[in-house]
């Protein structure tokens, strides 16, 4: 896994109100996805410029549970208290019970093994 401190000029889906891209990367095994590794960008300059507010390092701290929950698998969800909502809420600075489920989900599979 990667978590790569960045900027727009490097990773241009990065432009914008984006501040942080993640994900896994998957192959098959016996037939079956599995996630063998994954990225996580995060705008260096802009999660800087957060970070100075006043519940800045609470906002950081969202962003980067947000986007390691994709490194893991996990995707958006409808539920506006959880770290995998699709915008970063102010007050929502930890996982929910839903973020909790879905990570105990995603750990049940078993580990691959590669020859």
């Amino acid at each position: 896994m990667l978590v790569a401190w960045t900027d727009p000029s490097r990773v241009s889906r990065l432009d914008g109100a984006v501040i942080g891209l993640g994900g896994d990367y998957a192959i098959a095994v016996n037939g079956h996805p599995r996630a063998v590794t994954g990225i996580v960008y995060l705008d260096a300059p802009d999660l800087a410029r957060m970070a100075q507010s006043a519940r800045g390092r609470n906002q950081v701290r969202a962003v980067i549970l947000h986007e390691l929950g994709h490194l893991v698998g996990l995707g958006h969800v409808p539920d506006r208290g959880a770290i995998m909502y699709p915008e970063s809420l102010p007050g929502v600075w930890q996982f929910s019970a839903g973020d909790l489920r879905g990570l105990a989900a995603a750990g049940r599979d078993d580990c691959a093994h590669l020859r």
